[in-house]
């Protein structure tokens, strides 16, 4: 099967082995922006980690959740990688209102994850809580990193965000 610029598996496998393209881009990079058929993207998930990494990130860019829940680019080394200003995956897929799906996708592939600051210091669960998360998400938070609870509900009930102390009141008494 070939993506809209004619690279088919083969291809995309031999360029995985070969690394960045003239202007530095990594497979990964390369197949997301191209909207390169599912097959052709699975194939880059099994060449070296940069080629993957760098498409975890073209997705959470572009906001492709369904590339990121459905074609397993969340593996533990690419939602393990530190942007430039030290977020990782999570904080990103968080901020940006990713899907449940990719962001218990990230969560699962590296759950340690769920107990890092962003570079507001801020851990996985206040973003969640910060951007209306769905419940299923706040738990899995919660069932990785438990420490998470007090700073979440310190940071709703500092925003008076009722709901927010609901939800989460609903997600502790789910996960314990």
């Amino acid at each position: 099967m070939r993506g809209r610029r004619g690279r088919g598996v083969e291809g995309a496998k031999a360029e995985a082995r070969r690394g960045a393209d003239e202007g530095g881009r990594l497979p990964g990079q390369l197949a997301l922006m191209e909207n390169a058929a599912p097959e052709v993207i699975e194939k880059i998930i099994d060449a070296p980690p940069p080629a993957w990494v760098a498409g975890l990130r073209v997705a959470l860019y572009r906001k492709d959740w369904e590339a990121v829940a459905r074609l397993a680019l969340a593996t533990t080394a690419a939602c393990s990688a530190q942007d430039d200003r030290g977020n990782l995956p999570l904080h990103r897929a968080l901020r940006e209102n990713a899907t449940p799906q990719a962001v218990l996708k990230i969560a699962d592939a590296y759950p340690e994850a769920c107990a890092a600051a962003d570079e507001a210091g801020r851990l996985p669960l206040q973003l969640a809580l910060m951007e209306n998360a769905p419940p299923e998400v706040i738990e899995k938070i919660i069932d990785a990193h438990p420490p998470a609870c007090v700073a979440g509900l310190r940071v709703a009930i500092y925003r008076k965000d009722w709901e927010a102390v609901e939800r989460f009141a609903l997600a502790t008494t789910a996960a314990g």
